[in-house]
């Protein structure tokens, strides 16, 4: 598979655990688990899952993949992107606030704008912020 050699390629640069999934993510690839020590790294492979099956951390991980693609794409991730990759409707929007609210206080995603309103807050991986 394409996505595999993608992995393989990105563990030659540098903190790799950041852009795997990236890259197994633009490719809609299974998730992934990474191990890794001196001597060698593993992937375990995980099933795709629903959002009724996650625990917080999936649901942060998911997020922030989610923040990652969209930019890669030169998309930032909203509130509404974010309820369609889920297949959430309107009226739960709360739920998925307090997955950006969580995937955020761990620091993954940050505002691209600090001072826009909540309705239009947009938001990047830490890694593409300007203030990084």
């Amino acid at each position: 598979h394409r996505s595999w050699a993608m992995l393989f390629f990105a563990r030659a640069r540098p903190r790799y655990e950041e852009h795997c999934p990236l890259s197994i993510s633009v490719l809609n690839s299974p998730e992934r688990r990474l191990s890794e020590s001196v001597l060698h790294f593993g992937i375990q492979v995980v099933s795709h899952k629903k959002l009724a099956d996650m625990d917080k951390s999936d649901r942060i991980r998911a997020c922030y993949l989610h923040a990652c693609l969209k930019w890669v794409n030169n998309e930032r991730m909203t509130n509404s992107s974010l309820r369609e990759r889920f297949g959430i409707k309107t009226n739960n929007r709360a739920m998925v606030s307090r997955i950006i609210k969580d995937t955020v206080e761990k620091t993954l995603i940050v505002p691209e704008n600090t001072e826009a309103g909540p309705k239009f807050m947009r938001y990047v991986p830490f890694w593409a912020s300007s203030s990084s």
